[in-house]
């Protein structure tokens, strides 16, 4: 570091902000002179901006998993940061309570001082907002600290916390739906819309749905194609939910394309060519320790890597290998009937 002048705050490379960096140095130096054995929880490589929630933040897997690391961008997705509130509670209540006490004005409801005084600033704009806060904050005042404590700690325990938007995980292919169309302003059926109008379906349901314990939770992404005897040859992308979208949404292709080479080349198309477009993607991903299925939105082609975002799980700028891609569809638009 000093033959390198990074203590040096008259050389201006010394304000580079490289954490990472002297960490990987230090880890390094570190196993050499203790000659310790180096092993990775995530055996495979990883992009500097590959590292994906469900590689290191998905809270959900508390129990399940022995790595989570909220790092980068990950700290201001609003559901991450949920989840780490509800699961310090949860599993480590004091912890908690002493955060909280760190920031009273933020948690209003756990300050046990009696008296009133203002706990904004004196700003006359705030003037309203702050008489309110003081009237409520009386009112809460009649509510014993260790009741309202012992309700947030049991809230905690219902599962709609410990598996944060399972319903929309579950019905993802339908939650890409409604994100497609609110983007070309078909605004006013929700992903449920979509979902009951396929269930009620009698062919897509006897054709493309997966069952789980005798219960309908969405559509498979790969069905098997059966020859003149009825045996199973081949398997085949889902056509009844290319199908589906077909439906409602101008496709620029006939049908689910599949293969790494063809998502690449049309990454390699001009801009202009691509402007407008949307691109349906299906992946696979982990979930509660087994490979699924999953609708995304893919943005993007970066090395060996498929850029994505994650309208079920509300994770955007995410990353995952060409061997989880499965296949995917440009969406130009709405069908013109939608349209009208």
């Amino acid at each position: 570091m000093e033959s390198n002048n990074m203590n040096n705050p008259k050389i201006k490379h010394s304000a580079t902000d490289c954490n990472v960096f002297f960490e990987q140095v230090f880890f390094a130096s570190m196993t050499k002179r203790e000659k310790r054995k180096v092993t990775c929880i995530l055996n495979r490589e990883m992009l500097d901006q590959g590292y994906s929630t469900a590689d290191c933040c998905n809270l959900t897997q508390f129990d399940h998993k022995q790595f989570f690391h909220i790092l980068g961008g990950h700290k201001q997705n609003i559901e991450i940061c949920k989840q780490l509130a509800q699961i310090l509670l949860s599993k480590h209540p004091a912890y908690c309570l002493k955060i909280l006490s760190l920031f009273p004005s933020k948690n209003v409801r756990f300050l046990i001082e009696k008296e009133n005084k203002s706990i904004l600033g004196v700003e006359k704009s705030l003037a309203q907002y702050e008489d309110f806060l003081l009237k409520q904050k009386k009112e809460w005042a009649g509510i014993l600290f260790d009741k309202l404590y012992n309700l947030e700690k049991a809230i905690t325990c219902y599962s709609h916390f410990a598996d944060m938007r399972q319903s929309e995980r579950k019905k993802c292919f339908f939650v890409v739906m409604e994100y497609m169309g609110s983007k070309y302003g078909l605004k006013d059926r929700s992903y449920n819309d979509y979902f009951n109008e396929f269930q009620n379906d009698s062919t897509n349901m006897n054709n493309a749905y997966l069952e789980e314990d005798t219960v309908k939770i969405g559509p498979a992404d790969y069905l098997p194609i059966k020859s003149e005897d009825g045996k199973t040859t081949e398997s085949q992308p889902n056509p009844y939910t290319y199908k589906y979208i077909d439906k409602y949404f101008e496709t620029r292709d006939n049908g689910w394309q599949e293969g790494e080479d063809k998502l690449r080349n049309y990454y390699k198309e001009k801009p202009a060519s691509r402007k407008g477009n949307k691109v349906f993607g299906v992946i696979k991903i982990e979930d509660n320790g087994e490979e699924k299925a999953h609708a995304v939105v893919i943005t993007g082609v970066q090395g060996n890597y498929v850029d994505y975002n994650d309208p079920a799980r509300g994770e955007s700028n995410q990353s995952i290998g060409f061997d989880k891609f499965e296949y995917f569809s440009v969406i130009k638009g709405l069908k013109k009937d939608e349209n009208e």
